[in-house]
């Protein structure tokens, strides 16, 4: 009787080699890494995984400026009601 195998994509180990690779020539952020690589290598990965991989390797910094709450209005909480 034959067995069915899991349904699920290959990862590709290439991809980390190809991104430190890029950003070793082109010292660019991930989105721009994101478009250079799918360009020269044809190979399309996703801007956060690029990020998050740059991070691991202590390429990327965190922005803490980004991250904080923004106050809400009070004319937005009177228009609300």
């Amino acid at each position: 009787m034959p067995v069915l195998k899991k349904a699920r994509r290959h990862k590709a180990s290439v991809t980390e080699e190809v991104i430190i690779e890029a950003y070793g020539q082109f010292k660019s952020c991930a989105s721009y890494l994101e478009q250079i690589i799918k360009q020269k290598y044809g190979l399309k990965i996703n801007r956060m995984k690029i990020n998050s991989l740059l991070k691991q390797e202590g390429l990327a910094m965190n922005e803490p400026k980004k991250w904080h709450k923004k106050k809400m209005q009070k004319n937005i909480l009177i228009l609300a009601r």
